[in-house]
């Protein structure tokens, strides 16, 4: 693997794991933590109750962000799973372009200057 590519999977990691991570801490731990003063502030659009609704932000919050800090539901990943997928796999992570770099930095720093995270 040459320095570039090299480089690239490292900046994607840490990218992964830093959203991750700041789903979980700014989301998901929260809504554990509290609760019960969660299911008296949640919403509830799809009328399923406070329960269940606050059940699957946690899920989507707390174990989703786990899963992709391990990899797993990742691009890549995903498709190893697949085994008719492998060589297109071997053959797209092998070159990470530029462009899919600064996408990925964008939405990153777009993510955590939002509003609606704090």
């Amino acid at each position: 693997m040459s320095p570039i590519d090299r480089s690239s999977v490292w900046a994607l990691l840490f990218m992964r794991v830093g959203a991750a991570l700041l789903l979980l801490q700014v989301h998901g731990l929260p809504k554990l933590l509290h609760w019960q003063s969660e299911l008296q502030r949640i919403e509830d659009p799809f009328g399923l109750g406070a329960a269940p609704t606050l059940a699957l932000a946690v899920f989507a919050e707390v174990l989703c962000p786990l899963l992709l800090i391990l990899g797993l539901g990742s691009n890549g990943t995903e498709s190893a799973l697949k085994p008719y997928h492998l060589r297109s796999v071997r053959s797209s992570q092998a070159s990470i372009s530029t462009k899919q770099l600064r996408i990925s930095a964008s939405w990153l720093i777009s993510l955590t200057s939002s509003p609606l995270s704090r």
